[in-house]
């Protein structure tokens, strides 16, 4: 492993980043409130810091180790364990300005539901972040997007996504469960 490999192990942050994660309209955002309620922790507003930036660039950079024409891109440039550390960096900057509003905070909440479909590379990037992912019956929702209607448009760029997670999960829920309620989990 090399030295920035090591680096992103063994840096302590003063806090602990936490991640909600769900699909829209399955509760993170009063979980992120219930949890914002206590003098130890700090949140904001959705930064989207995976799904909208890192996670796509992380997939790029990804892919590339896939491509033909693999002299294209950074990769050629930047090793595997630089290019992680380059993005790691830029998660805790985001981080460090969150709680840089709270400097007390032992605990740094970042609610970004699409963060859902980025789990792979935050781990990569933040291995220390503790995630709580929120699962409700899809049914509630489906229920709930319908009656959110044009206040959240179509799920923006990540409908197909949510859509096919809400197919995928509905059956192996109602083998789980007769009654709609919400589940949290902490990994």
């Amino acid at each position: 492993m090399t030295t920035a490999g090591r680096d992103m192990e063994t840096r302590t942050l003063p806090y602990r980043p936490l991640f909600i994660v769900g699909l829209p309209r399955s509760g993170t955002t009063l979980v992120q409130l219930a949890l914002s309620s206590h003098s130890s922790t700090i949140t904001t507003r959705e930064t989207h810091l995976f799904d909208f930036y890192l996670g796509p660039l992380i997939d790029v950079y990804d892919a590339e180790a896939q491509s033909v024409r693999s002299d294209d891109g950074i990769r050629h440039l930047l090793p595997n364990d630089a290019f992680l550390s380059a993005m790691r960096e830029l998660a805790i900057t985001v981080l460090n300005a969150i709680y840089q509003k709270k400097p007390t905070a032992l605990v740094v909440i970042e609610k970004s539901p699409l963060h859902l479909f980025y789990l792979q590379p935050i781990r990569r990037c933040l291995p220390e972040v503790y995630i709580l992912h929120v699962i409700r019956d899809p049914r509630g929702v489906i229920a709930s997007l319908k009656a959110a209607g044009s206040k959240i448009g179509a799920i923006g760029h990540q409908s197909g996504r949510c859509l096919n997670g809400l197919q995928v999960g509905a059956p192996a829920w109602k083998k789980r469960t007769a009654t709609p309620r919400h589940r949290v989990g902490v990994s």
